[in-house]
């Protein structure tokens, strides 16, 4: 966990991600948990992975954590978390507890996770609105449904509970349609702990940038529309322009920028064999049914909702018969 603490400034990566997401809130209460741990057998959990929202939003990796964050005048983030237990850590792990998580990870608030149910229905209280994933886990659902009907029978005293209720997830996916820094420095910190010099080219382009490489570029190269197309998408139609894709280059090997060569390169063999891990895809491989030119350069993202479904199309082309 020292490691983990100190290769990430988790107040500078995490901490503006929940203000955004309570400057577009305006109003309301969000509500967001992370992943179960799952048993293997009577004494073993499987290995733990996040649910990949609230690690977004906290940056905290520990399962029995639950986010809130509530939007208006005054924000504020609150974390309820597992309590520091040092006999439990000898069999668990390394916990962090309430006092230090608020201080590594930059909450306003922390609190055992043991206070979660008689502290909710306080925090919701007078929200107008909830920004919960709803639908997944029925105990889950219950349990939210349990806490506004906590605050529903505080009305005789003048208390309102949540109106309206929103889905936090279709939220959060327009937030991370665009790719920040510290993302694709996750896979690149990996690659470099393998030796592997993974640099970036190029990543989102906005249309105007995409007008003048396929229309101007294009023309000064004496290119038809179809030969264009081949190479670089008409504007509109990039995955540049979503957010999700990127150019990558081995930095040790600078001649097989943007070209067919670089898959001879150490970079493009620790992708082809990792990037799966950090939901990274190779968009154009050879033969590919788009008709696009082979591009082992560029990679898109799909570990979000949202760019599931902007892919769904090509996965669907991708699928389908000669």
């Amino acid at each position: 966990m020292k490691t983990i603490t100190n290769s990430i400034d988790f107040r500078a990566v995490f901490a503006p991600r929940r203000a955004r997401l309570a400057a577009a809130m305006q109003t309301g209460a969000a509500i967001l948990p992370t992943a179960p741990e799952r048993l293997r057998n009577r004494d073993a959990h499987y290995l733990y992975r996040y649910d990949s929202y609230f690690y977004y939003l906290s940056g905290f990796p520990e399962p029995e954590s639950v986010m809130v964050l509530l939007a208006g005048d005054t924000p504020r983030s609150i974390l309820f978390c597992r309590d520091k237990d040092l006999e439990r850590e000898i069999w668990d792990g390394f916990r962090f507890g309430p006092d230090a998580a608020r201080e590594v990870f930059g909450f306003d608030e922390c609190y055992s996770i043991t206070e979660l149910d008689a502290r909710m229905p306080q925090l919701l209280a007078d929200q107008p609105a909830l920004y919960c994933h709803l639908g997944a886990d029925a105990d889950w659902d219950a349990r939210v449904l349990g806490w506004i009907n906590a605050v529903r029978a505080q009305v005789r005293s003048g208390v309102a509970a949540p109106s309206a209720v929103h889905d936090l997830h279709r939220w959060l996916d327009d937030m991370r349609v665009v790719k920040d820094e510290h993302e694709l420095a996750a896979m690149r910190r990996a690659a470099a702990a393998d030796g592997v010099n993974l640099s970036v080219i190029s990543a989102f382009r906005s249309l105007d940038l995409q007008r003048h490489l396929f229309f101007d570029v294009g023309a000064e190269r004496n290119q038809s529309p179809q030969d264009r197309a081949r190479v670089s998408a008409p504007p509109g139609f990039s995955e540049h322009s979503t957010g999700f894709a990127v150019d990558l280059a081995d930095g040790g090997r600078p001649d097989t920028n943007l070209s067919t060569s670089f898959e001879t390169t150490p970079a493009f063999a620790w992708l082809s064999a990792n990037a799966a891990r950090f939901h990274f895809l190779l968009s154009f491989p050879k033969h590919n049914r788009q008709g696009v030119s082979y591009e082992p350069w560029h990679w898109r993202y799909e570990g979000s909702t949202e760019a599931l479904r902007l892919f769904e199309p090509a996965h669907r082309l991708i699928g389908s018969p000669p």
